[in-house]
């Protein structure tokens, strides 16, 4: 090879490894609250539509229709807020038309809206606890539940979600106190 046409080469070569230092800066608020999938297929079972207007707090995630059911899984909202927890799953039989789910709608917290920890303090916490060095950074505030799963009714702190792109890493901080209430760095073993 000539090796005046190996300097072009060698050059590109460079400049391809020296931009790879990509370091996202930027920060964004999560204000999401429409349904993230569409509607259209629940056509079939009018029962779940009336289900989802009745109960506007809460965003269907994801649909699934199989040989048996139709059902949607969904976010839970109290106030606006997002409920970092809490989820809704409703099914339609195909067999015999009923209508089921296994989970309540929570009822809302008793809770101030108000946080005492700002965003940016919030996300300045999570940058000393995780790694969100390098990442693009988002952020809402929501509920978490400290008690989910009982039997007994939900106990609720304020929270802020710190997340990387795609959602993960995140880390869940109390809004009020800054204590970690919840981390994932989405890597699986």
């Amino acid at each position: 090879m000539n090796r005046l046409a190996l300097i072009p080469l060698l050059s590109a070569l460079f400049m391809a490894c020296g931009s790879s230092n990509n370091i996202c800066t930027t920060t964004t608020e999560l204000t999401d609250r429409d349904h993230l999938v569409s509607l259209t297929p629940l056509r079939t079972a009018p029962e779940l539509l009336d289900t989802l207007a009745k109960y506007p707090q809460l965003q269907v995630v994801r649909l699934f229709d199989d040989n048996y059911t139709v059902g949607v899984f969904a976010n839970v909202y109290f106030d606006g807020l997002l409920s970092f927890t809490d989820t809704y799953r409703l099914y339609k039989s195909k067999r015999d038309g009923s209508v089921s789910s296994p989970d309540r709608i929570p009822s809302p917290p008793n809770l101030s809206h108000n946080a005492r920890i700002t965003y940016t303090e919030a996300i300045r916490k999570a940058r000393q606890v995780m790694e969100f060095d390098s990442l693009c950074i988002s952020y809402r505030l929501g509920f978490f539940a400290t008690t989910p799963g009982s039997n007994i009714p939900s106990k609720y702190s304020l929270a802020w979600k710190i997340q990387g792109a795609n959602g993960f890493p995140y880390l869940i901080l109390d809004a009020n106190s800054g204590d970690v209430l919840q981390r994932d760095t989405g890597i699986r073993y």
